[in-house]
């Protein structure tokens, strides 16, 4: 297949999607009275879009405040609720169950740092970064906030040839922040420090040589800090990134033992990375199940220390922090489909869905990194204000059809449009929304909007973004986790 564009190849891999055999976890939410991104950056081609959703039962004030070189008056796209001020902003929420969008105007010279968003009560939010050049969008990541830790990691994904990290510190005194590789001997090695000043943030770049094994075992990295930093891993390669987040060796009492993978693909220049950290102090034993047409154990590298048989594949993670990688092998033929993850305890779950160029075999102009999903009977996707198409994938995990009414609205709460689309019982659909509203008079939204979504029974949904030869993952907002 001739690729002429990632948009195209997505609209391809969508098309083919089938029924699956689906499984069911309880919904969860973000909403939260503080949002922490590590990194941000606006002008020199780059821009931010936040999507905002109040969560309280009233109007809602927050700040938001920058930190870094540049970051001065008049870099906000203005609306009504948004009020300027040196290097920060305030957000009004004129009621309960109001969405906005905070955006960078994308115009003066480029500024990065990191940013802090504070309320009076809990907002949902999703922090999309876009980067390119004279006008066309060449990369873009989900950015997810971040919780401070001082021991944390980030898987190496040394077939993408470089790997970033943005450590961001916003304490009264320097941060110093060890570092260490796990090698595929089981030794670890020490590979320097960074010191992260007060109130300021540092971003590291580490090229992973690319000859080495393309499916031998690299990472992850360990950083352990005098004090707790905010942190975000992003992995590029060429313009193409996507955003990590860290997984917190000192938190207790995170991640779920069983996770819903919403998106695997493999063939056809797409590969599917499912990476497994263990968040259980003690061993943990896991089994991972491949569901769709041409998805199986086979289409992924099988390591020693797995067990492929049936019903899946079985692998033990030995401590905490200990991780797996499973790459598929990137076939002729495109197979689609999802993974079910079932642990002994808590582990974490991403998965990186990459597309490789059709002429060099190291180059991928697309990636996106795709969290495990939740279910729910009510979405909101964010809305891009121009530019950019959005696929929408659902997943039926129940015994009976069921029926999603998508209603396209403004920030200003105006709807504009509604379509509806059916999902057969153990079933995973997807849909373009310009595809959805074709036969409708959708006005134009130039300030972006939300798709919000109401299901006759719980879903799985993940929304896909798509801009020229980019593509990211955004996992939908919930309202039901903070009614």
């Amino acid at each position: 297949m001739n690729r002429l564009a990632t948009q195209f190849s997505l609209t391809a891999l969508l098309l083919v999607l089938a029924p699956l055999a689906l499984g069911q976890q309880a919904a969860g939410g973000d909403a939260a009275l503080e949002h922490f991104y590590p990194y941000v950056a606006d002008g020199g081609g780059d821009r931010f879009y936040l999507f905002l959703s109040n969560a309280g039962t009233v109007g809602n004030r927050c700040d938001l405040t920058f930190h870094g070189d540049g970051w001065d008056g008049g870099r906000l796209v203005a609306h009504e609720g948004l009020s300027q001020s040196g290097t920060g902003a305030e957000i009004e929420f004129n009621g309960a169950d109001t969405s906005l969008l905070i955006r960078g105007a994308g115009e003066a010279a480029r500024a990065t740092g990191f940013a802090i968003l504070r309320c009076d009560a809990p907002v949902a939010a999703r922090m999309l970064l876009t980067s390119g050049e004279a006008g066309a969008i060449t990369g873009m990541s989900l950015l997810d906030s971040a919780k401070r830790s001082a021991s944390f990691q980030f898987p190496i994904l040394q077939r993408l040839g470089a790997m970033g990290f943005a450590l961001a510190n916003d304490g009264d005194g320097d941060a110093v922040c060890a570092m260490k590789m796990a090698g595929n001997t089981g030794m670890d090695f020490e590979i320097g420090s960074l010191t992260v000043p007060a109130n300021a943030s540092v971003i590291e770049i580490m090229i992973v040589e690319v000859t080495i094994p393309e499916y031998s075992s690299v990472g992850p990295i360990y950083f352990t800090c005098d004090r707790k930093v905010a942190a975000a891993g992003m992995p590029f390669n060429g313009a193409a990134y996507t955003g990590f987040q860290a997984t917190r060796l000192d938190a207790k009492d995170q991640g779920d033992s069983s996770h819903f993978i919403p998106l695997v693909a493999d063939g056809d220049g797409f590969q599917s990375e499912l990476i497994v950290t263990n968040l259980a102090e003690a061993a943990n034993t896991c089994i991972l199940e491949w569901r769709g047409e041409g998805l199986d154990s086979n289409v992924f590298e099988n390591r020693r220390d797995m067990d492929v048989g049936d019903p899946g594949t079985a692998f033990e993670l030995s401590g905490a922090g200990d991780q797996r990688n499973l790459r598929s092998l990137d076939g002729e033929d495109l197979a689609i489909g999802h993974a079910e993850l079932d642990c002994a305890g808590p582990v974490s779950a991403t998965t990186l869905l990459t597309l490789r160029a059709a002429d060099a075999d190291w180059r991928y102009p697309a990636m996106a990194a795709m969290p495990s999903s939740d279910a729910a009977a009510e979405f909101r996707f964010p809305l891009m204000p121009e530019g950019s198409s959005l696929a929408l994938v659902f997943g039926n995990p129940q015994e009976s059809d069921t029926t999603c009414r998508i209603m396209l609205r403004g920030f200003g709460g105006e709807a504009s449009a509604a379509a509806s689309i059916m999902i057969a019982s153990h079933s995973t659909t997807a849909q373009f929304v310009d595809t959805l509203f074709a036969a409708h008079a959708v006005p134009a939204m130039p300030d972006g909007g939300m798709a919000e979504v109401s299901c006759g029974q719980p879903v799985h949904a993940i929304s896909l973004p798509a801009s020229g030869s980019a593509f990211a993952a955004i996992p939908p907002l919930i309202p039901s986790a903070w009614r």
